[in-house]
């Protein structure tokens, strides 16, 4: 998954540790003190998000809220986002995972009859209105240990009306490269010909008196 962070908060029982973005300045001192040694940093593989906490005790909970944009991946006629949340076997608990994972998202879709759907967990729809839809995991069923994933789709008639609009566009294209392909041919073909040529053609199609009579 390729995104771009841009905040994450973590609760641990009256403890918050959150993530600030700093001036440039601050961030120089930093990399200041860390070359003078002042400053004991973790290296760490930049292209992932990492931020360690400590301090837990057993049974306590931890609330992560994690912010962050991602380009959404258009297949098969819908958008899809995968979050990664399949868990390592040295690290699952041994309670079930739905009793302590739940899971609750919105898609803003912005038109009104949106289709949704997972391929790996069983959702249900808490809420609709003509363009948000909220829906949560089932606490009910088993919670698979694998990656979440969701898609969305538009109405049918929403594809129909971006091809009408798509062919209107090309129809119109097409009568207007047409026309001025024609124009620029016949204003080509007018300016080859002669214009003494052309000024004989409208002297003999003038209309001639009586030449008898004018003698």
């Amino acid at each position: 998954m390729k995104c771009t962070s841009t905040s994450c908060q973590i609760k641990i029982g009256d403890r918050v540790f959150e993530t600030l973005v700093i001036s440039k300045d601050e961030a120089e001192s930093y990399a200041t003190q860390r070359e003078e040694g002042q400053v004991q940093v973790q290296k760490v593989n930049p292209d992932y998000f990492y931020l360690p906490f400590e301090g837990v005790n057993p049974g306590e909970n931890v609330f992560i809220s994690f912010t962050y944009f991602e380009t959404l991946i258009f297949w098969e006629n819908a958008y899809r986002v995968r979050i990664p949340l399949k868990l390592k076997p040295e690290t699952l608990p041994s309670l079930p995972l739905e009793q302590i994972i739940s899971l609750k998202g919105s898609i803003n879709a912005g038109t009104k009859n949106t289709q949704w759907g997972s391929t790996s967990h069983q959702l249900i729809c808490e809420s609709q209105t003509e363009s948000r839809v909220v829906v949560k995991s089932n606490p009910e069923i088993p919670w698979e240990n694998r990656d979440f994933d969701i898609s969305y789709r538009q109405p049918f008639y929403f594809y129909f009306l971006f091809l009408f609009l798509f062919f209107s566009f090309f129809i119109y294209f097409l009568f207007t490269f047409f026309f001025f392909l024609f124009s620029f041919f016949l204003s080509f073909f007018l300016l080859s010909l002669n214009p003494e040529t052309i000024l004989c053609s409208a002297i003999n199609m003038a209309p001639r008196g009586d030449t008898e009579g004018e003698k």
